[in-house]
């Protein structure tokens, strides 16, 4: 296998994996070449400053060419950022040696594959001096990494100090030797302990929030993984250095074809599960600040509102509003995860930073909602006093905490928090089981119809306590 991911070879093969798949993938090719992004660095050599420079290029509004992208972990604050002081300076001229190592190889492997121009976050976003800089960047994120002739993904390094281009550890084997050919000398062979030929590619770049819109939406990626470098484009899903013995883990795009090319919409039916999928991967995932929580997948909504043909409401897209009202928590409880962050109304997956995903169900009605201009959700549907429910009924609900409690069990019924009544208010019914029915677990504020909510339940046996319920209005707090 190839360990030097950084010598000639390598190198050589990642250009001819790039001029394979831009000379005989169709499904990968766009029909035109894009604009480029706002800024980009210009890796060219600058004027006679030889090639231990680059520099910003200022696009104009109307420039086109290809350009490169590259995916990596910052791991803490940046010595090198784009602000509005220092913004005339890099025009004229960056010296390599003062970028962190990650930059400096993304250039050398981008001027390797013979892209001019590389767009790089850090350098390419104001950071510093023009919020509104980095607010409109930051949404056209998507095109930029959907317009990418490709994306550099520095999958091994957890810092942006460390690079990606160092030699490898070869795996584990050990020397068997053997007889060969008429004058029996003696050959070998290399064994490959089976434990040490897997490889996850994209860890730990995979395990940051903001990386998964630039995975989904990249046309090609060239992943540099702590093993070997992989590639992957929308035709191939793994490409490996020939004959090398390892098994490459490396996530797969969960974007459909459709995002790249014009399609037929989608049907909400098929919205709702793909959206399922990023939230589920997504929030699977760590952010350095919380209240990126929706920002970082701006990019991807972005680029869905076309294909869905709707509009998303704090994470949450109208036509599915109902059923994605029903996120419950995926993952194991942590410290703050009861906190609701700013970004999002608390009603929303959006406002907590616990892993989420969403429960299938069919709604009782999926256009009893409005959300008002405070952001509070206005509801309408079947509302039950906890203290209401029969007794004989209470035996089968499981709950799903939004909160840490020692109060409040999966498995005990609830008709009492802190003080004040529990209500719950019913969403629909599971999937093919109509006696399963999935509600809302609120508590009231101090107005009349005035609720927070606290968790999720369904109950696995059949319960009348809705049946002779009365419609209401009931309106969530953001």
């Amino acid at each position: 296998m190839v360990t030097h991911v950084g010598s000639e070879y390598a190198l050589n093969t990642a250009w001819l994996w790039l001029e394979t798949c831009l000379q005989t993938h169709p499904s990968c090719s766009r029909p035109e070449t894009p604009l480029l992004p706002t800024r980009v660095v210009d890796i060219e050599v600058v004027g006679g400053q030889g090639d231990d420079h680059v520099k910003l290029h200022i696009s104009a509004p109307s420039e086109r060419n290809g350009y490169a992208v590259l995916s990596y972990c910052w791991g803490g604050p940046q010595p090198v950022l784009l602000t509005t002081t220092n913004l005339a300076d890099m025009v004229q001229g960056i010296s390599l040696d003062r970028l962190p190592q990650t930059i400096q190889d993304a250039i050398k492997v981008t001027r390797r594959l013979g892209i001019r121009f590389l767009w790089i976050d850090a350098l390419c976003i104001i950071q510093e001096g023009d919020d509104s800089d980095k607010l409109a960047e930051v949404n056209a994120m998507g095109q930029v990494y959907k317009n990418a002739t490709i994306t550099i993904a520095a999958g091994s390094a957890l810092a942006v100090s460390e690079g990606f281009l160092h030699t490898r550890a070869a795996p584990v084997s050990f020397p068997l030797p053997f007889y060969c050919g008429p004058e029996r000398e003696m050959g070998a062979v290399q064994l490959i302990w089976c434990a040490d030929t897997s490889c996850d590619n994209m860890k730990p770049l995979n395990t940051r929030g903001w990386t998964l819109q630039e995975e989904l939406l990249s046309r090609r990626v060239l992943a540099y993984g702590a093993r070997e470098q992989v590639w992957r484009c929308q035709t191939e899903a793994s490409k490996q250095f020939p004959g090398s013995p390892l098994t490459s883990f490396q996530g797969r795009a969960i974007l459909p074809r459709d995002v790249f090319e014009a399609a037929q919409p989608f049907t909400p039916a098929a919205a709702h599960s793909l959206w399922s999928s990023v939230v589920n991967a997504y929030t699977s995932r760590q952010l350095s600040f919380r209240e990126d929580r929706l920002a970082a997948v701006a990019g991807v909504i972005a680029e869905l509102k076309p294909l869905f043909q709707d509009e998303c409401t704090f994470g949450i897209w109208n036509k599915n509003f109902v059923r994605q009202l029903a996120w419950m928590r995926s993952d194991a409880r942590s410290e703050g995860d009861e906190d609701v962050v700013s970004c999002a109304p608390a009603w929303s997956w959006a406002s907590r930073l616990f892993g989420t995903h969403f429960m299938s169900f069919e709604p009782v009605r999926e256009d009893g909602w409005m959300v008002a201009p405070d952001n509070a959700l206005v509801l309408t549907g079947l509302l039950r006093r906890g203290h209401d429910v029969p007794r004989s009924e209470r035996g089968s609900w499981r709950f799903n905490w939004d909160i840490r409690s020692p109060e409040l069990t999966e498995w005990q019924f609830v008709t009492d928090y802190r003080g004040k009544d529990v209500f719950y208010f019913l969403l629909g019914y599971e999937d093919g089981r109509e006696y399963r029915k999935l509600s809302m677990v609120l508590v009231p504020d101090e107005q009349p119809q005035i609720f927070r909510r606290i968790g999720l339940v369904y109950n696995y046996l059949e319960t009348t306590t809705f049946d002779a319920g009365e419609v209401s209005r009931v309106t969530l707090l953001p």
